[in-house]
């Protein structure tokens, strides 16, 4: 009779494991699935854009400017050889590889327990998904990809060859010590990291076999970059311009500074001396099963001390990921958690699955309100002024218009900061891309200059100049926009066209399933016998997403019509819809109800009366027109 007790409850006590499993793995690929569309960095963007171009036939580092490890554009460059993609469609690899490390620490070798490795994966989930993100720890990043190479070399191969009397399986060996020689392709800066782990980690008589992966790891690296740039770029832009003139900038040209951030880093705020007491701790635990001196647990503190000297943030996102896996050392040797603790254990597994469900309302609107807009008013002119072929210029730090555009850049600098005008004036190595060259030459029909004060003390006088005595000569600047247009463009598209009356805006009647909304041509557009290829239309959504569809209907001359449907959560409030259209002469057209409701085209009214629908033309012979009086993005 007991025995038969003891084995229900053994099956019951199976099965809750398996059921929260399966609810891990349930939240877990849900939030990140969430995570694909919170937010947007310049420097992912950077990261895409240079997969894009390297993809497109352009050398790294030769003809693409980037100070990043070559390494970090291979899942990029992966990525965009079956097509184009955005900043969602890039994150996937980032998703995988932290779920790749949420199992590297499920089946470390330090947890024996089954309820042991579920409570402490489900921990390391929280972090890595609800906090980290915080420091943009979800994004395709040289720093995130490092941090979660990290975890799996730390879980699976240092910590366990330091605790662990049994000698690390051949198959452990290898990964770790392949992943240790990638992290210095990501950034030279790792190579402190790198190396004091790499000897931290060696056991005896495994020294030459250990070698031997690590070398071969930095060689397939080496082979991937001359694969798809110049090593000689790379030594010029990675080495000699971080090391030599980026510090210039910073203020980081010597070791002590490096160190004094180090350490304000790790004692930043009560989060941050958090951290460090915690890794400390576990420093401390992991030295108590050396003998004698305490040299591996000590190389490992270095390293992890390593990883502060860029500073807080982002930059300490390998930092933070390691952190993940320090406290495996607390329960090395412990197969079942103690009844005493099992309240504790399940209490904090309610916790963790309650953030990673999102059942609290601020946590799910964290996620909403930092949802990333994939189109941009700049993007969306860019598409509407140039053809797909075109090359666009987003200056100084705008990576993410070329991605909303779908348009690569007219010039290797596809951002430009002080540091790349200083490179300019002092090339090495025979590597050297100009950008105000490469500008003069192509002449971008559309370029974005924002006139960025890089670190709020370097004005774009001091290192757009050229740049910008090109654009004011040949380029006319939008109204109220960093946007400048080629000035062979149709200079009636910027407004020249305008009747020189005063014109006011007004939204025209709301749509509704009974109302339409009617397209009023401009009289020089009915005139023309010019046929239309595209047309933007200016919306006002009065600060709501619309749900539904409706169709926008044109009505050619020969009486034939033209009908496009379109999303109403697509719209922009205020802003401008791109209508790709059948080539024709167009007089007249609406906008009906599909099924959607709520939104109103602008109006451009002159006092006389009279009123004409805010449209931007295009057509078939290149020539831009739009409605006076209206807006222009």
């Amino acid at each position: 009779m007991v025995e038969k007790i003891s084995l229900k409850q053994w099956r019951l006590r199976d099965l809750g494991k398996a059921g929260l499993l399966l609810l891990l793995i349930f939240l877990v690929v849900r939030y990140q699935i969430k995570l694909l569309g919170f937010g947007e960095w310049g420097d992912e963007s950077e990261t895409i854009v240079a997969a894009k171009m390297i993809v497109s036939g352009q050398s790294l580092y030769r003809e693409i400017f980037n100070h990043h490890g070559p390494l970090t554009f291979l899942p990029g460059v992966v990525l965009e050889l079956f097509g184009s993609f955005g900043v969602t469609g890039h994150r996937v690899s980032i998703a995988f590889l932290q779920i790749l490390a949420l199992v590297s620490l499920y089946y470390s070798p330090l947890l024996k327990g089954s309820l042991i490795r579920i409570v402490y994966t489900v921990g390391a989930a929280t972090i890595m998904l609800v906090y980290l993100p915080d420091n943009f720890g979800h994004m395709y990043k040289y720093q995130v990809l490092a941090g979660l190479f990290l975890v799996v070399v730390l879980s699976q191969y240092t910590l366990p060859a330091i605790l662990d009397p049994v000698p690390i399986p051949f198959g452990r060996q290898i990964i770790g010590n392949l992943l240790l020689s990638c992290i210095v392709f990501f950034s030279i800066s790792y190579l402190p990291v790198v190396l004091l782990l790499f000897f931290a980690s060696l056991q005896k008589n495994k020294i030459r076999i250990v070698t031997i992966i690590f070398v071969t790891g930095g060689l397939l690296n080496l082979i991937f970059l001359i694969l798809i740039g110049s090593v000689a770029g790379y030594l010029a832009f990675h080495l000699y311009l971080n090391f030599t003139i980026l510090p210039k900038f910073t203020g980081t040209e010597n070791l002590w500074v490096l160190i004094g951030i180090a350490f304000s880093t790790a004692t930043k705020n009560l989060a941050y001396f958090t951290y460090l007491l915690i890794g400390l701790a576990a420093i401390l635990k992991l030295a108590s099963f050396e003998s004698n001196i305490p040299w591996r647990s000590s190389l490992v503190a270095l390293a992890l001390g390593s990883l502060l000297i860029r500073g807080p943030e982002y930059h300490a996102l390998p930092y933070l990921y390691a952190l993940t896996s320090l406290p495996l050392v607390f329960l090395y040797g412990k197969k079942v958690i103690q009844t005493k603790w099992v309240p504790a254990a399940l209490s904090f597994l309610l916790v963790c699955f309650i953030k990673l469900s999102l059942l609290i309302p601020a946590d799910a609107q964290k996620l909403m309100s930092g949802k990333r807009f994939e189109k941009t008013e700049f993007g969306q002119l860019a598409k509407f002024l140039t053809d797909e072929n075109d090359l666009i210029i987003a200056y100084s730090f705008r990576s993410f218009s070329y991605i909303a555009a779908n348009r690569l850049p007219a010039s290797g600098n596809y951002f430009y900061l002080p540091w790349q005008e200083e490179y300019k004036n002092n090339p090495v190595l025979g590597i050297e891309i100009d950008a105000c060259k490469d500008i003069k030459s192509y002449r971008p029909k559309l370029m974005a200059l924002d006139k960025w004060k890089v670190l709020d003390r370097y004005s774009w006088a001091s290192y757009g100049t050229c740049i910008q005595d090109f654009a004011d000569q040949n380029y006319t600047q939008f109204p109220a926009r960093p946007y400048y247009i080629r000035n062979d463009l149709a200079p009636e598209f910027l407004g020249l066209d305008a009747d020189g009356l005063p014109k006011t805006l007004r939204p025209s009647v709301g749509l509704t399933p009974k109302n339409s909304i009617q397209i009023l041509f401009t009289p020089k557009h009915l005139k023309s016998n010019n046929q239309l290829t595209k047309i933007g239309i200016m919306f006002a959504t009065y600060l709501k997403t619309n749900q539904g569809e409706a169709e926008l209907q044109l009505i050619n001359k020969d009486g034939s019509t033209s009908k496009i449907k379109f999303s109403l959560p697509a719209l922009v409030d205020n802003g401008y819809f791109y209508f790709d259209v059948k080539n024709g002469q167009y007089t007249t057209g609406q906008i009906i109800s599909l099924s959607g409701e709520g939104i109103s085209t602008w109006e451009s009214a002159g006092k006389a009366g009279g009123a004409t629908t805010c449209v931007m033309y295009q057509y078939q012979d290149g020539t831009l027109k739009h409605t006076p009086g209206c807006t222009i993005p």
